[in-house]
């Protein structure tokens, strides 16, 4: 992640796919950390930015925690998200428990 990182800070400009894909790298190899500062720093983020099986709570919670900046996406489409994301993966009870 270490070279990743370094080719991602000499890209010129950088867009929501560069970003996205950092952070998931980071999800994946479990350093959620930097993929929540990483995640802070996105000057556009949504739900679709934490997408990672492995860590699904995290997710969820790094998005509920800090959202979009911009106020792009709203309190609804994130918990739409939120919903698909624990549905399609046969994890509802675990979304259930985690929002409560």
């Amino acid at each position: 992640m270490d070279e990743a990182l370094w080719l991602f800070n000499c890209l010129p400009e950088r867009n929501v796919v560069s970003w996205n894909t950092m952070v998931t790298g980071f999800l994946r190899n479990g350093d959620v950390e930097r993929a929540v500062e990483l995640f802070k720093e996105m000057p556009q983020r949504d739900s679709a930015s934490l997408i990672h099986d492995d860590k699904l709570d995290e997710a969820a919670r790094i998005f509920l925690e800090h959202g979009n900046p911009d106020g792009g996406e709203d309190i609804v489409s994130a918990y739409n998200a939120l919903i698909a994301w624990y549905g399609q993966r046969g994890c509802i009870e675990r979304l259930v428990f985690f929002l409560t």
